[in-house]
């Protein structure tokens, strides 16, 4: 078992090379929506569902900038904040609806890990595989203090496809 560094009391066995999919509560990570009206800044809670699912059938552009994800659809523009990996979890599901990939129905691919002490932090590295074809070379997660990675007693949200085949996986794909 290893330690998380965004939460160094919480233990898990870590990825291992092979395949991976999304977990449903991926989209329950929280987030803060903020929107700028009458010059003021209006800040609410929401959730990954949230936004991925008020976006659908939208022409959207996304940004991830470490803490946030500047959202723009059409001529308007939305901020999301929250840690960082939830708001990268976000801009990732984002941009794979919009090059045509049904998230859920994707398989990603753990193939590399570093770790740094000088700069506290891990980082996983995955391949996305959507209809037999590379969808993305690598994505990047990034462990460290405050990045959200698996806190709050969350699981990995990339999960081994023996424990999603037994929760109707056809319905998101094969």
């Amino acid at each position: 078992m290893k330690h998380t560094w965004s939460d160094l009391n919480r233990k898990w066995d870590g990825f291992h090379s092979g395949e991976y999919c999304l977990d449903l509560r991926v989209f329950d990570l929280p987030l803060t929506k903020q929107r700028v009206a009458d010059g003021k800044r209006e800040e609410a809670p929401t959730t990954v569902r949230e936004i991925y699912d008020g976006l659908v059938g939208k022409n959207v552009e996304s940004e991830f900038g470490v803490v946030n994800v500047n959202i723009r659809v059409d001529a308007e523009e939305l901020t999301v904040t929250g840690p960082s990996f939830n708001c990268q979890i976000l801009d990732e599901l984002l941009r794979l609806r919009n090059d045509g990939c049904l998230p859920l129905a994707a398989w990603w691919f753990y193939f590399d890990h570093e770790s740094s002490r000088e700069d506290p932090q891990d980082l996983y590295d995955f391949f996305v595989v959507f209809n037999d074809g590379i969808i993305r070379e690598s994505v990047t997660f990034r462990d460290y203090p405050g990045s959200g990675f698996l806190e709050r007693g969350m699981e990995p949200v990339l999960v081994p496809p023996v424990l999603r085949r037994n929760k109707n996986r056809s319905a998101y794909g094969p």
